[in-house]
């Protein structure tokens, strides 16, 4: 896939995840004329969190984020079928339903379509949703928003694990300098810290990361994008 535009490439290639994933939002909505997408973390309770929207009144997009997320019969039919694009059309008698009738083509919309993004286990953890204003969802289109939804994954895994971290400020700092190679003792010294608060610090960033060395949590990290700009000298 191309991308085009001087302000996409630089969301595109952005160390943060959350930046990526609105520039790419942003270019789908610049490409395809007339439409809202929106791409929303999905926790374990299935609880949805909008990341990066685009086109959505902010009314459309808090039913997203609540009754269609648990309630909506075609949402779960897209959870049965994760990396799966679905279409209104795909979905038997979708237009008929409330979130059809009542909320989605008052707003503007007439066809659609969603798909469930999983982690490395299996796992949704997010959903990228896209909504048009023409009655069909053509072929070229919906092979454009595949693609979309395959370039998201990774960005969205990224967020998704950073949502887990929950790491303080100081343990981000603490592993800024791990990527320098410091060990312990440095860290100490330059963050004017104990050796024993270093080494409590690094027990909490282990067990939150699910880390067993200190370069698996570094990676992980990065990988989560919290370490933007920081070097890599381990």
């Amino acid at each position: 896939m191309t991308f085009h535009g001087a302000d996409t490439l630089s969301a595109l290639t952005s160390a943060d995840p959350a930046g990526r994933l609105d520039g790419l939002i942003r270019y789908v909505a610049n490409e395809v004329e007339s439409c809202a997408v929106a791409v929303v973390l999905v926790d374990v309770g299935r609880d949805h969190r909008m990341v990066a929207s685009a086109g959505y009144q902010q009314s459309t997009m808090d039913y997203l984020l609540g009754q269609f997320a648990c309630e909506d019969p075609g949402m779960q039919i897209v959870y049965e079928h994760p990396g799966q694009l679905l279409t209104w059309a795909d979905i038997p008698a979708y237009r008929s339903t409330f979130s059809a009738e009542r909320v989605l083509v008052p707003a503007g919309f007439h066809e659609g379509a969603s798909v469930a993004l999983t982690n490395n286990s299996g796992r949704t953890v997010a959903v990228l949703h896209i909504s048009i204003v023409e009655q069909t969802f053509l072929p070229w289109l919906k092979s454009f928003v595949a693609e979309i939804a395959q370039v998201a994954v990774s960005t969205v895994c990224a967020l998704e694990l950073r949502s887990r971290m929950h790491l303080t400020p100081r343990e981000v700092d603490i592993l800024r300098c791990l990527t320098e190679g410091q060990t312990n003792a440095e860290i100490g010294a330059a963050l004017h810290l104990s050796r024993s608060t270093v080494n409590t610090h690094m027990e909490h960033i282990l067990h939150k990361l699910g880390a067993k060395k200190r370069l698996s949590a570094v990676v992980l990290a990065y990988k989560a994008g919290l370490l933007e700009n920081a070097p890599l000298a381990i």
